[in-house]
Parts: structure tokens; sequence; C-alpha cells
């Protein structure tokens, strides 16, 4: 068995009130790591497009 995250376990005992906020917090935290990856990804792109682009234009 692995040992770990377990959202059942971590779950029980809330209140329906407390579960759902729990859930909210957890949507908005997956939520603004695929922006924060994505913002990555578009900065990474951006750099390496730029670079491309000033090296075909030196010669």
């Amino acid at each position: 068995m692995v040992h770990g995250y377990d959202k059942e376990n971590a779950m029980e005992g809330l209140k329906p009130k407390d579960t759902t906020q729990w859930e909210i917090a957890c949507y908005k935290a997956k939520e603004n790591l695929e922006k924060l990856v994505t913002e990555d990804l578009h900065k990474s792109y951006s750099a390496n497009h730029w670079e491309a682009i000033t090296e075909f234009f030196k010669y």
C-alpha cells in the first residue's frame, strides 16, 4: 500500500460547508498552477522565438 495523499480520508469528518470550501480551494490551486505553467511556457517560447528572430536578422 502506498502512503500519501488520500482525498477520501482527508475529507472524512468535514461538515458539508467545510467540504465545499475545501473542494473550491483545491480547484483554485489547480487552476492557478495551470495558469503558472502556461505563463512559464509562453515566456520560454517567446524568449526562444525572439532569439531565433534576432539570429535570423543578424546576417
